[in-house]
């Protein structure tokens, strides 16, 4: 059931992507509207060096982690070559830790949620194509649960940024 949903998911931001679209006022297009991907790989493997150098002296051998991506919509006004706006996040990530090779001792869900205020400033346009740099920075408000005990969680802020220097959009 949860490969399906995550398939589910996947499936529809793949389709729904290349329908990224403005919204003309007063005959203008300065809103946009998206719906994004992303694998979060960096914070994945900052997580997994952590836990698998932080060693706190525990029984546990070996760890496992899963990330699901991050699934979100954002929101740009544009402003003759500058575009603000705000990108909305979630994620998921599972792990594992194991105190012998056989079954997990610890099973840890994480769920991320992602608030990032972005600029955008458009170096080169024309109809086909547009060069663009990026940056943002915000917050992820995480929440970490156990699986046998799902009501003490581990609330986490932390600090959230992108920098883009050179983007490349083609259509």
């Amino acid at each position: 059931m949860k490969v399906l949903r995550k398939l589910l998911i996947v499936l529809a931001v793949l389709i729904f992507h290349p329908y990224t679209f403005t919204i003309n006022a007063q005959g203008v297009k300065n809103h946009e509207f998206k719906m994004f991907y992303g694998t979060a790989y960096s914070g994945s493997v900052s997580d997994m060096f952590g836990a698998n150098f932080g060693n706190d002296g525990s029984d546990y051998r070996n760890f496992k982690m899963g990330s699901f991506g991050v699934v979100g919509t954002g929101y740009r006004f544009t402003i003759n070559r500058f575009k603000v706006g705000l990108d909305l996040g979630f994620s998921t990530v599972k792990e594992e830790f194991y105190k012998n090779d056989k079954l997990p001792a610890q099973i840890y869900y994480q769920y991320r949620f992602l608030v990032l205020p972005v600029g955008e400033f458009t170096y080169y346009r024309n109809r086909f194509l547009r060069f663009y740099g990026a940056i943002g920075a915000g917050i992820i408000v995480s929440r970490k649960v156990n699986k046998d005990d799902k009501i003490n969680a581990i609330m986490n802020n932390e600090f959230a940024y992108q920098i883009n220097p050179v983007g490349l959009r083609v259509g």
